[in-house]
């Protein structure tokens, strides 16, 4: 067992001698049930602990009975203080970008709360002219640090542009310095515009590419050289798109800059790996965020008969996946449960670029 399972047993064997004001032999007898309780929660919830203590009792004396009933009574406190204790990234730091709000905001409280500190940043205002959907703004980034806070999470956020690489790079220098090191990247930051290929402006083409390519970019020769430094291996997950697996109608730039990430990964994943750095990226389609749900563009566009056949999924039940659903993918690559994958494309897009 490593240190850090002998260091659960051992907080739990304090839980329960406190709580339950046995002695320790007794503590330390009943110490695999407390396991048992805490990984079987919800189910003991719903048939009733006190009923499993009561079958136990046929074999066991009055004692064992009254010991298991009161350990019942208190799993949800041993249960929160074993979550704090096992968090999945206690000790880690992870660098988020476009944190203000969407799936920025939820991965950085779902890292958060598994014991993560987080640096973050987000332009938190316009970002181009031609935009459908609102900005996010500063109340939004100001939102993500009271619940990454909340959360009992640290964090360090800062309004910039991930098109500012000597912003990016003060503002990593500054996080290792306070935060002590860097673990994990998420380069989420993105926009999108909508026109054919040869309506569409210069800047509405420049601009999407710029931020959702060159920024992320950027985002790495901000974050690689720390990571090297530190010389504990580590992750770089890149939030691609399904348009970056099937090139989607009236979205060249945007479907120009997400193939072009799914090549940046690949680059950085054989470069890394000897690194112990593991590089992916994730594909989504619809997801429930303001740039996903609230563009109006987007509504007029999916309404065009000749554009509909190519927005068709699999899963037509379940059109538009949720903020949580992106970041079980995001955790998961960031974690030790992925340390076979690199060069992955993680596709969450209900089967859309399967059709």
């Amino acid at each position: 067992m490593g240190s850090r399972g002998v260091s659960a047993r051992s907080d739990r064997r304090k839980i329960l001698s406190h709580l339950l004001r046995v002695d320790v032999e007794w503590a330390q007898r009943y110490v695999e049930w407390a396991q048992f309780f805490v990984e079987w929660a919800p189910a003991l919830r719903r048939v009733g602990v006190s009923g499993l203590a009561c079958a136990h009792s046929t074999k066991n004396s009055a004692h064992s009975t009254a010991v298991l009933g009161t350990l019942g009574e208190r799993v949800a406190e041993v249960e929160r203080v074993t979550v704090f204790r096992m968090g999945m990234f206690d000790g880690k730091v992870v660098y988020i970008t476009g944190i203000a709000r969407g799936q920025g905001r939820n991965h950085a409280l779902r890292f958060a709360r598994e014991g993560a500190a987080i640096i973050g940043l987000d332009i938190a205002g316009p970002v181009i002219d031609h935009a459908t959907y609102p900005p996010a703004t500063t109340d939004d980034l100001d939102e993500t640090v009271r619940l990454v806070e909340e959360a009992g999470g640290k964090i360090l956020a800062r309004q910039g542009d991930t098109r500012d690489l000597a912003f990016q790079q003060e503002l990593v220098a500054d996080g290792v310095e306070l935060l002590g090191r860097l673990d994990h990247v998420v380069a989420n930051a993105g926009i999108l515009t909508w026109g054919t290929t040869w309506e569409m402006t210069e800047e509405q083409f420049t601009d999407v590419v710029d931020v959702n390519l060159v920024g992320t970019w950027k985002t790495l020769r901000a974050t690689i050289p720390a990571m090297l430094e530190a010389g504990n291996g580590g992750s770089i997950t890149i939030i691609s798109s399904v348009a970056g697996l099937k090139a989607m109608p009236m979205q060249a730039s945007y479907s120009a800059s997400k193939f072009g990430l799914r090549g940046l990964t690949q680059t950085a994943a054989k470069e890394l790996g000897h690194y112990r750095i593991r590089v992916n990226s994730v594909h989504p389609y619809a997801v429930d965020t303001p740039m996903g749900v609230a563009d109006t563009e987007a509504h007029r566009i999916f309404g065009m008969r000749w554009v509909t056949p190519h927005l068709k999924s699999i899963l037509d039940h379940h059109p538009v996946a949720s903020p949580d659903e992106i970041s079980d993918a995001v955790l998961y690559l960031a974690s030790d449960g992925a340390k076979a994958i690199t060069g992955a494309e993680f596709s969450i897009d209900m089967g859309n670029s399967k059709v």
